[in-house]
């Protein structure tokens, strides 16, 4: 992933986890929930990705 597509993809994946998280607390739907669950997971893969160690 290059920078610009990184700078660009991980707020908007971030607000969506915040988006999910807050809707979900307030309706107390578990759907909601686990969306967003599944961006944060998303979000926390692509900013901190690991490192290939080949020898």
């Amino acid at each position: 992933m290059n920078k610009l597509s990184r700078w660009i993809v991980l707020p908007l994946l971030a607000i969506a986890a915040i988006f999910f998280y807050s809707i979900g607390n307030t309706s107390s739907l578990i759907m909601f929930l686990i969306l967003g669950f599944m961006f944060e997971l998303d979000f926390r893969l692509k900013a901190f990705p690991r490192k290939n160690n080949k020898r």
